[in-house]
Formats: C-alpha cells, structure tokens, sequence
C-alpha cells in the first residue's frame, strides 16, 4: 500500500556504508506510528532505491529502523533527525525503549522474531544489570574480558575496546579485533579438535581436521547429515564481561548454540530441503572497526535502552522461546573488577626504561669523554711542567733553581694527586 502523507525529495541522495554492506537512496518525509493506537508523528525517512550485502538473502524485507544516536545519521548530523529523535521532540515517547532479538524457535524454521517496545514499563525488580553507553553514536559500551572455555584471551582489557565495543542489533555476528580474533579462534580450535575427536584423522559424522578448520575461519559452511544432534558440543561457552562502574562489572555468556549459525539456504543435493541435513556458519569474525556484539550476542536478551541517562541494560528475556537448540542464557551477579580501566592504552613501562638506559648510555659517554679529555691535558700539562723542569736544572745560573725546583715539583705532586683522585 502507498503512503499517501509520503514526501519524496529525489534530489537529496543519500548513500550509506556499513561495517557489512551498503544501501543508496532519497531523503523524504513521512507520517509515522509504531502501532495501530499510537500516537502519530512526523518523521525524516530514506526511501532505498538499491542494497548490497546488506539484507539476508531470501528475507522479504520492509526496510531498516535505525536506533542509533543522532551522530550517526548519514551523509551529515544535521541533514535529518533519526525517527526516535523526532518522536520524542514530538513528545509521543520518552527516549527509553526495549529491544528483544529471538531469532529461530527451532531449527526448522528460517522465522526470525523479536519485540521493540517503546517507553517500556521499567520497575527495580525487573532484574536489569546496566552499563554506561561512553559514547553517543553507536551504543558503545566498555568490555572488561572475554573468556573461551574460562579462559580469558586477553590481558589488556583495553584490546577489546580498542577503538571502541559495541552492541548493535544491524549485526549478525560477532566481530572481534584482530588480537582477540585470532587468541579466540586458537581456544576455540585446540577444543573443537579434542571434543570432535579429531586428533587423529577424521571424527564424529566423517568431519576433518580441514573441514572443520575452514568452517572455523568462514571459509565454507559445514553441512552433514544429522549434524545437529553434535555440532554444539564440538565448541566452547564464550562469555561477555562488561563493566557496570569502576570497581565492579558482569558477565553474559554467548553459548555454541548462538554463534554456531544455521543458515538459510539448507538443502541437500536435488536441490529441495532435506529434514536431516543442516548447514551451519561460524558466527565470529575479524574485524578492523573494534568490538561488535551483534545478534550471535543479543539473541535471547531484553535490552533496555536508556537515552535520557545514557546506560543500557540487559537482562535474559522473559518471552523469546527456544524449543530447538535448547541453551541457557545468563546474565551474572556483580563482580569485582581486576582492571584499572579499559577505554585507554596503558601507560607502559617499555619506554621510560628504554628512556633511562639511554640516558645512562649518554651520560656514560660524555664521562669517558671528560675522563679522555681531562687525561690529555693533564700530560701535555705534565710534559710542560717537565721540560721546564730539565731546563732548570741545565740553566741553574739563569734562574734562581732553587726556588724554581721547588715551585715545579709542587705543580708535579698537583697533578699527580689529580690523577690518583
């Protein structure tokens, strides 16, 4: 159906690069109401005239409702106001809202569901456990650690802050930076191998070393009949920890079963869908761009947004159903943090040494450069004092030589006694 209140402006091109794909098309105006008897307000909209890679194949999408803060509107700030911002200056909501992202209740289904709620009753028991969002654009929030299998990847917290974390709902993975990547990719490895009993040849359901290998690092799906009763099995719990304030933080774990990935093209060979075949992609890549919790992440969580007090909470959803895999989701107590803060580089003591000992280099040199120097002119000096000596004693009757003999060798035991010192 046509909106009739739709006010294109073809002229005003708007094109926007994501992490993952892109999309081009027109700024316009529009009338806007989340439901039937909400209020309605006027709102700055794209019309998308073409995307690429950016939303999933097959899926009949409707468009994008960007969540995001004002700074991140494209191609300038000041161009549009994002839809939220213009409901509530509108004042027909509060700048609060709740997101729940579902995903699959089985996994014979490609139904993605979720619930976003705006201006969401929000009571003390509700159970949430805040952080601070430190930068308004994205929801960028501070890690603390990340933990394969109770293991943490990372001494410095700040690698995986580094250049910033953030939870975002456009993502469907998990995206690390390049050092946590690849300490979290060799965990996940050396368990994978032993729990597929692939330390030698090959293991459960005919699965390689090389297969699971490239499954690790995305470069093929895995696809094997009856796969699911034990491709969980085969991959560690990972667990999120993020700060709540500066002596404390959680934890909210990411189990196998969240970024192990089914996709949506699951066939078997005559190209129709098979009941015992699945097909899976591994749901944790690099990336360049920091820390991006995506759905691998959120799936199973109520996370309330609070952009009035700028923090973001989380809690496990009291609605989202998963009959097929079945997991547990967690969000933990409060724990004392071992950090002393995550958002900026350490100062390291490498410098300052490398520092001092150079400075200790120089001011070696400069000595035994003064030493040198003080040594010569002390020998030409005694060379002179020398010679005068010898021509005293040869020309006793031009001088008085005993009061000259007597002046040049108190000189002499001068210089001596220099030396010695």
């Amino acid at each position: 159906m046509v909106s009739t209140t739709f006010k294109g402006k073809p002229d005003d091109k708007i094109n926007v690069r994501y992490f993952n794909g892109s999309w081009d098309g027109y700024f316009a105006r529009d009338s806007f109401k989340f439901c039937q008897t909400c209020d309605t307000g006027t709102v700055d909209v794209a019309l998308i005239t073409s995307s690429s890679n950016f939303f999933v194949s097959p899926s009949v999408w409707q468009g994008i409702l960007g969540l995001g803060y004002k700074k991140l509107v494209q191609p300038e700030p000041d161009a549009a106001d994002t839809v939220l911002d213009s409901l509530a200056d509108q004042r027909i909501y509060n700048q609060i809202f709740s997101l729940e992202l579902c995903g699959r209740e089985n996994q014979s289904t490609t139904h993605l569901n979720g619930v976003l709620e705006l201006e969401p009753p929000v009571r003390d028991e509700d159970g949430y456990t805040y952080t601070d969002v430190v930068k308004e654009w994205y929801y960028q929030i501070e890690l603390t650690g990340l933990a394969v299998d109770n293991v943490h990847v990372v001494d410095d917290c700040y690698e995986l802050n580094k250049p910033q974390a953030i939870i975002d709902s456009g993502t469907t993975n998990m995206l690390l930076p390049t050092v946590v990547y690849w300490n979290v990719l060799a965990k996940i490895e050396t368990f994978s191998y032993k729990a597929a009993n692939l330390s030698s040849g090959s293991g459960e359901n005919g699965l390689t070393r090389d297969e699971l290998k490239d499954f690790i690092l995305r470069a093929d799906s895995l696809c094997k009949e009856d796969l699911q009763t034990s491709i969980f099995s085969w991959f560690p719990e990972i667990v999120v920890q993020i700060a709540f304030n500066t002596t404390h933080n959680f934890s909210i774990n990411v189990p196998p079963q969240q970024y192990i990935r089914q996709t949506m093209d699951t066939i078997n060979k005559q190209g129709k869908m098979s009941e015992k075949t699945r097909c899976y992609m591994f749901g944790i890549q690099k990336s360049e761009a920091g820390t991006i919790l995506g759905a691998a992440f959120l799936e199973q969580l109520t996370v309330l947004h609070d952009r009035v007090a700028n923090k973001v909470g989380f809690k496990v959803s009291d609605s989202c159903r998963v009959k097929d895999p079945v997991f547990t989701k967690t969000v933990s107590a409060l724990g004392l943090r071992g950090d002393q803060g995550c958002l900026a580089a350490p100062r390291s003591v490498l410098p300052t040494a490398a520092l001092a000992v150079t400075l200790a280099l120089i001011a070696l040199t400069l000595g035994a450069i003064l030493c040198w120097w003080y040594q010569e002119a002390l020998k030409a000096r005694l060379a002179a004092l020398c010679l005068r000596f010898r021509r005293t004693q040869n020309y006793t009757y031009m001088l008085n030589s005993e009061d000259e003999e007597s002046s040049l060798q108190m000189e002499l035991d001068e210089i001596r006694t220099d030396q010695v010192e």
